[in-house]
């Protein structure tokens, strides 16, 4: 089957491929056993951690994940991820379950002694989570102050953040994986956009003329894929077309501990 982006033609081969192999190992009673990506098949330049974000990451090339890990990130891929990116045609399976392996890995070397999937969850960025900066909780994603031009900063996404609000307390509790933005609306109103990492350094202005395409308006897939460590703090310059009342929001994943699993 191709990797062709469609929503018709998702690479479930190759995702039910990875569960086979997932199984067998579990079959053998190998589930707790570290299992490299190059006995996987995911080496491939197209799976090189360089391919996804902008510094190098913390772990070594030999690190790798249990087949118990891989299969519960293998199982939010397809059942969580997979609908979303094909919903506006966008789909690049090299690309986006790539970036959320090696995104896991980075999270468990940071959550020292942490087990993906028991105690360091994985699910859909939150806006609890893109909004926590300043400590208040904002439960959706619309956004009603919006002016014409560079919104500077749009999002403050704050992994460091101390709070008794146990939704958005998310210091030593939150690292994520940005894949994209998405204009829930459909309104078309993104021009541009540019993440500002932990540094203050801009990764590049990413100009999004596919969003104002009205018969695909809505996932703005970046330039790269971001892993925002925790207790770092990423921000989004977003230049609109115009001032209004517009629902963007942040895809990808985020790794949460139990701390910040169940909050609501």
């Amino acid at each position: 089957m191709s990797d062709t982006p469609s929503a018709v033609n998702v690479p479930f081969d190759q995702i039910n491929a990875l569960l086979g192999q997932v199984a067998q190992l579990k079959s053998q009673g190998r589930g707790a056993s570290i299992i490299t990506l190059d006995s996987l098949g995911l080496m491939s330049p197209e799976f090189s951690s360089q391919q996804f974000f902008p510094a190098p990451t913390q772990f070594g090339a030999d690190q790798g994940l249990t087949a118990d890990e891989l299969g519960y990130l293998i199982w939010f891929y397809r059942n969580r991820m997979v609908p979303i990116l094909t919903y506006r045609d966008v789909y690049d399976f090299q690309r986006t379950f790539g970036a959320l392996v090696q995104a896991a890995m980075q999270a468990k070397a940071s959550f020292s002694g942490a087990t993906i999937g028991s105690s360091l969850f994985v699910r859909e960025i939150r806006p609890e989570t893109a909004y926590a900066n300043g400590g208040t909780a904002v439960h959706n994603w619309q956004s009603t102050s919006v002016t014409a031009g560079w919104n500077a900063p749009f999002f403050t996404i704050n992994l460091n953040e101390s709070s008794s609000t146990a939704d958005i307390n998310t210091a030593n509790n939150v690292a994520a994986l940005v894949l994209g933005l998405a204009e829930l609306d459909g309104k078309g109103n993104v021009v541009a956009h540019r993440w500002i990492d932990q540094q203050g350094n801009g990764q590049g202005v990413d100009q999004t003329t596919e969003a104002q395409l009205s018969a695909s308006a809505g996932l703005i897939p970046g330039i790269r894929a971001y892993y925002l460590d925790k207790n770092q703090t990423w921000k989004v310059d977003i230049n609109f077309q115009s001032a209004g009342t517009y629902s963007v929001a942040v895809i990808g994943a985020e790794f949460v501990t139990p701390a910040i699993w169940n909050s609501e």
